[in-house]
């Protein structure tokens, strides 16, 4: 059984439940929270209810990962809490990856950029497609890219992953690797190869020069250090 918060936090919490629910057993009293905090060495998270009130330390079900922002429900064991499972939770979650390269710097325009990531405790899986527009501008020829990723990566893990990059204008794709290096937030280019067999690195004017909608795309899974 969870422990016992203390405290005006643990006060509050009592009072908020007296308000709702006098007549339901204690074990059996649901209520709604959301997620500000998480740590899962300890498997517990802070829980904020009624828009106001932070309780620390309570701990989730084994069957769930908390995300910070989940709305989650909540089982009441006398003072305290347990988080039984996400409310409001989505297989995939839409983000705007970041893009930088390693001499000028890149700017979208009328491109796009879309991310996806869904995670499972410390594994984060994430997608990542950028579609070159008519007013897309590439840094430094010759350079290297590098895309954000969702999740910090483990300090001391480091990973590949792949993708590939299409050349609209050729008709023409080219495989690219990527590499998550061990607690850095960016996802950088890594080893291809172009259409004679020459291994380039992803960036402007590499494996072609980019133009208006040539597409990148890179899959892939990560431990979170976070």
């Amino acid at each position: 059984m969870p422990g016992s918060h203390r405290g005006t936090a643990a006060d509050e919490l009592a009072e908020v439940f007296a308000r709702s629910d006098e007549d339901v057993p204690t074990r059996v009293a649901i209520r709604k929270g959301l997620i500000i905090a998480r740590d899962y060495p300890t498997r517990t998270c802070t829980v904020r209810i009624d828009g106001v009130t932070d309780i620390p330390n309570v701990p989730f079900l084994h069957h769930y990962f908390p995300v910070v922002n989940d709305i989650v429900a909540l089982q009441r064991w006398g003072t305290s809490l347990l988080v039984i499972g996400a409310l409001n939770r989505t297989e995939w979650i839409n983000y705007t990856p970041g893009w930088a390269a390693n001499a000028g710097t890149p700017s979208l325009g009328d491109g796009t950029f879309l991310g996806r990531y869904h995670r499972e405790g410390p594994d984060v899986h994430f997608r990542i497609q950028l579609t070159i527009g008519s007013t897309t501008t590439f840094g430094t020829p010759g350079n290297a890219w590098s895309f954000g990723l969702p999740v910090q990566p483990h300090a001391s893990m480091q990973h590949a992953c792949a993708g590939h990059c299409y050349d609209s204008s050729a008709g023409a794709i080219f495989s690219a690797n990527w590499e998550i290096r061990a607690g850095n937030t960016a996802l950088f280019a890594g080893w291809g190869h172009n259409s004679t067999g020459t291994a380039i690195v992803v960036g402007n004017g590499q494996p072609f020069a980019p133009g208006a909608g040539d597409q990148y795309f890179v899959s892939g899974t990560y431990e979170a250090g976070v």
